[in-house]
């Protein structure tokens, strides 16, 4: 385990490797806590110096259909690297055999020759990992990992570290660009935590899913092994349900399908018969007269928990 250390920003614990900065898996800090840009002048004026704050830099720009716009201008590493998720799920001390994704970018106006540092557990070997990789400027390139091994029940921490000559990249972005709001990129490390678990999946487990809103629980129930069918809502009104021992509806499904509700009945008739149906977080639908098995009230504002 390496030693662990406390983020003052977000208050959760970090993982570091000896001479490296901290990796921090699976979290993210917006653009306003680390890379927001600011501008200042100084004038010198009849021999007095004046100096003046401009504020954060603006990049403003005309589109065709909503008029002007303006986006904050954030610092962009030479070079950033991602993996597909922050976390993975394995069952502990059963074989494990994946491949991960490495997504890397260059925002460098040259070529950068990337040497590549590996943090992984005891236990976990990697194949297809070059020793270095050249990227071309604003080049993007996909690397596939293959994990295999055993690991016993915890939590561990893999990653990658490239170095340059002109230093260390452990990180990527993800940009949230709506209408509605500000466009903020969040910095994630090039790392991920594995999660080993002991779990005992009965063989008669069979899952139907019906994905919800910004629904990422099916992958990880397949990471575990645990057998999962996706159905669309109209594909639930004629499957045949009886295949499967579990239903689970995903988040705010109820909101995003209102072909659930029109055909909640099989839901109701599948958990009658036996079936094991869990629901996950809704809101309004949820609340009318026969679509949960019993009456159900949301608080106001509803309270709400972040992970």
């Amino acid at each position: 385990m390496f030693p662990p250390h406390q983020a003052p920003e977000d208050g959760l614990a970090r993982l570091s490797t000896a001479g490296y900065p901290p990796l921090v898996p699976a979290v993210s800090l917006p653009e306003d806590s680390r890379r927001e840009t600011d501008a200042a002048l100084t004038l010198g004026i009849a021999g007095a110096t004046v100096d003046i704050a401009l504020g954060p830099i603006v990049y403003k720009f005309v589109d065709r259909v909503l008029g002007e716009e303006r986006h904050p201008a954030g610092g962009v590493p030479p070079v950033t690297m991602a993996f597909d998720d922050g976390l993975e799920w394995v069952q502990a001390g059963k074989p494990i055999d994946r491949r991960i994704r490495l997504s890397l970018k260059s925002y460098a106006q040259g070529p950068r020759t990337l040497s590549f540092r590996l943090v992984s557990p005891p236990g976990v070997r990697v194949d297809s990992l070059p020793p270095s990789i050249t990227l071309a400027a604003m080049e993007e390139k996909e690397l596939f990992l293959r994990l295999r091994g055993t690991l016993s029940k915890g939590r561990y921490e893999f990653g990658i570290i490239a170095e340059t000559e002109t230093g260390k990249s452990y990180e990527g972005i993800t940009t949230i660009d709506y209408p509605h709001i500000r466009p903020i990129n969040l910095y994630h490390s090039s790392a991920f935590y594995i999660q080993a678990v002991d779990i005992a999946i009965p063989a008669t487990l069979s899952v139907a899913y019906v994905q919800g809103v910004g629904d990422v629980v099916a992958p990880y129930l397949r990471q575990l092994g645990i057998p999962v069918m996706m159905l669309s809502p109209e594909e639930l009104a004629v499957a045949d349900l009886a295949r499967f021992s579990t239903l689970v509806i995903g988040p705010r499904a109820y909101e995003a399908h209102r072909e659930l509700v029109t055909y909640n009945s099989r839901i109701l008739d599948f958990a009658r018969k036996g079936g094991t149906v869990v629901v996950q977080y809704g809101q309004g639908e949820m609340t009318r007269p026969g679509i949960m098995p019993y009456p159900i009230g949301l608080t106001q504002p509803a309270a709400r928990v972040t992970v």
